[in-house]
């Protein structure tokens, strides 16, 4: 189980990687995200949201992860599961969990009834 949580958290965050824009000096967990995330609507929400979950280290570790990522892509080639550190899998994960909490956020409100 976990093998296969590592690798769908790996496929995630290539996918991610590929729309990485090339904020080289970014080192700020809302600018590497806003890189990341595909232009869409409600993407600056789940960057914000994301953002807001992380404190301390584990936001250290994710602003690393969003920047392995962003690294990887530059180089054309995705991250390689056998060669992570436990540390930067576990904040890819991280990063992949926080964006499953988040994406509520870039929902647009239900309208009400009675409009």
């Amino acid at each position: 189980m976990a093998g296969t949580k590592r690798w769908s958290a790996v496929l995630v965050a290539a996918a991610l990687s590929a729309a990485v824009s090339t904020a080289a000096s970014a080192d700020d967990f809302v600018s590497l995200c806003n890189g990341a995330v595909p232009p869409m609507p409600g993407a600056d929400k789940l960057c914000v949201c994301m953002s807001g979950r992380l404190a301390g280290p584990e936001r250290s570790a994710a602003i690393g992860a969003m920047r392995a990522m962003r690294d990887a892509q530059t180089r054309g080639a995705p991250l390689d599961p056998a060669k992570l550190s436990a540390d930067l899998s576990r904040a890819i994960e991280g990063v992949m969990a926080g964006m499953m909490q988040c994406a509520p956020a870039m929902m647009p409100s239900p309208p009400r009834s009675g409009d």
